[in-house]
Order: structure tokens, then C-alpha cells, then sequence
């Protein structure tokens, strides 16, 4: 209990609060090796299996590749048309120049998010199934080993012996 909580319990006369205890395991941890949360994921699993591809993910990447060659196409052209008219007119048309460059590149940048969300998505989804399938395993298996009970001389004994 911190001394806050006690200053405050002497200052306005309340009851000592009793400490809660912590546990070992997260909830998290918790949750995710309940028999509960182990059959969600197979049931979602075999919905996945279930279910065919979502169709579509390459079309939009055709679309950032139209957008992105639109946006350069449209700066190639209106920077030229800069250079070809009126100095006071130029610099709104540069300007315009300028948006649709900055169009192509967020065009460009959205796909290789869009990719990279993607990604990150399946490795989540790898390290949970990786998760949940250790966790089948270690309840199962048995650990062995050996241990001796030494006191810190006949330690220092051993370890002289093998340094010779």
C-alpha cells in the first residue's frame, strides 16, 4: 500500500484498505490459453478456410498505379505549360504543378502502406497460430531434468576443479 493511500485513510478517518492481490499471469495470457479462446480460433480457422480469397486487393493497387501516373502525367504537362505562358499566370500553374505531383507521391505511398498493413496483418495472425499451437504442445510435454544442492563452497570446489 502506498504511503498516499495511508496519509489519506489517517486525514479522512476511512478503513485501511486491504491490497489486492497480483497474479502471476497476465490477463491476457490468461484469456489466450482458455479452452474457450483456443476453440474461437479454430472456429475461425475453418471460417477462413471456408471462405474464398477476397477479391479485389490487386484492383485497388491498379488504382494508386492510375492515380500515381495521372498526378505525374498532369505535373509533366502543367510545368511545361508554365514555362510557355505569361510570367504572372506561371506561378498559379506551377502551383497546380506542385498538388498533382504531391498527389502522385501520397498515390504511391498509400500502396506500399496498404502492402505493408497487409503484411504486418498475416504475421500477426502467424504468431498467434504459432502461439496457440506452443501452447497445445507444452501442456502436454514433460520436462526432465537433474539438480543437486550444493552450498557455495563445494560450488566453488567443483568450479576450481574444472578450471584446472
Amino acid at each position: 500500500m502506498s504511503l498516499v493511500n495511508t496519509n489519506l485513510e489517517k486525514e479522512f478517518n476511512l478503513a485501511p484498505q486491504k491490497e489486492q492481490e497480483k497474479s502471476e499471469e497476465s490477463p491476457l495470457a490468461i484469456i489466450e490459453s482458455s479452452p474457450k479462446t483456443l476453440d474461437c480460433y479454430e472456429k475461425i480457422d475453418k471460417i477462413e478456410k471456408a471462405l474464398p480469397q477476397v477479391d479485389g486487393l490487386n484492383a485497388s493497387d491498379k488504382e494508386f498505379d492510375e492515380l500515381a501516373e495521372y498526378g505525374i502525367r498532369s505535373y509533366k504537362d502543367l510545368m511545361d505549360l508554365s514555362l510557355n505562358i505569361e510570367e504572372r499566370f506561371a506561378s498559379d500553374v506551377a502551383s497546380a504543378a506542385s498538388n498533382m505531383l504531391g498527389h502522385a507521391i501520397n498515390a504511391r505511398t498509400n500502396k506500399i502502406k496498404k502492402k505493408l498493413d497487409m503484411i504486418e496483418l498475416q504475421i500477426k495472425k502467424q504468431v498467434a497460430d504459432f502461439k496457440t499451437s506452443q501452447k497445445n504442445k507444452s501442456d502436454d510435454a514433460v520436462i526432465e531434468g537433474k539438480g543437486e544442492l550444493l552450498d557455495r563452497n563445494e560450488l566453488l570446489k567443483h568450479l576450481l576443479q574444472k578450471s584446472k
